[in-house]
């Protein structure tokens, strides 16, 4: 392949280097493969932020990848997506504004962020030029010009449900594993100003194949944190592998 067909090349800082982060950077190196194909790009784990370089790690990674110093890795021009996983809300805030103000998209699973911030951060990205994507709640009014779509999380039916037969006296004590085909999570709608058709479609295909069962989120192979298989391929994960 010349030069001029290699694939565009991600470059990703993540911000947090717990469990999640040495996690999340152990899949892209070991999945790049997959994610290129998928992509059309490679996803490539850049630098990481941590509390102690010294600190004696799962993963090996090269000394010069990893920096105290989060901002460093916000403001660096090779980076460019970051995945906030430091937890808190005041720091993460505001290196994700700084993020966004540098043109980065960032991944986060901070519910606590969303949840205080989630209308600053939202209008902060569209004013940025970043696309935004919701994350149990539509967010489409704070950035309706950047809001691809979103996951809903739909718990009333559920809690209506639940309230009845606490006062019918049925209620017993159990797990709930609901989702699409329930009707306890569905998408917003997309974005057609900025998501091409085709792209919609397949989307919608996802979303038909998970409700129908054709479609499963935890199909193998899957391998554990230590490299061993735990689902063959052709099989599906039990209950006993999710771990909340």
């Amino acid at each position: 392949m010349n030069v001029e067909n290699k694939p565009k090349i991600v470059n990703v800082g993540i911000l947090g280097f717990g469990t999640v982060g040495q996690g999340t950077w152990k899949h892209l190196e070991e999945n790049s493969q997959f994610w290129e194909k998928i992509l059309g790009v490679q996803v490539k784990p850049k630098r990481a932020s941590v509390r102690s370089i010294q600190k004696e790690r799962k993963i090996k990674i090269a000394e010069n990848a990893l920096t105290t110093d989060s901002e460093s890795i916000v403001n660096d021009p090779d980076i460019d997506l970051i995945c906030e996983l430091i937890g808190g809300i005041e720091e993460a805030k505001e290196l994700t504004l700084r993020a966004f103000e540098n043109g980065k998209s960032v991944v986060t699973a901070n519910k606590a962020l969303i949840c205080e911030h989630g209308e600053e951060l939202f209008e902060a990205a569209e004013k940025a030029g970043v696309l935004a994507f919701g994350q149990a709640s539509n967010q489409e009014q704070f950035c309706p010009n950047a809001h691809m779509t979103a996951i809903e999380d739909v718990w009333g039916p559920y809690y209506a449900e639940r309230a009845k037969a606490l006062v019918d006296g049925s209620w017993a004590s159990q797990d709930t594993w609901a989702g699409m085909k329930e009707g306890h999570v569905v998408m917003s709608d997309y974005n057609t100003k900025i998501l091409p058709a085709d792209l919609i479609a397949e989307a919608k295909a996802m979303e038909a194949g998970i409700i129908d069962g054709t479609l499963h989120s935890f199909a193998g192979p899957i391998y554990n944190q230590d490299g061993e298989l735990v689902v063959p391929e052709g099989s599906v994960a039990d209950l006993s592998l999710i771990h909340i």
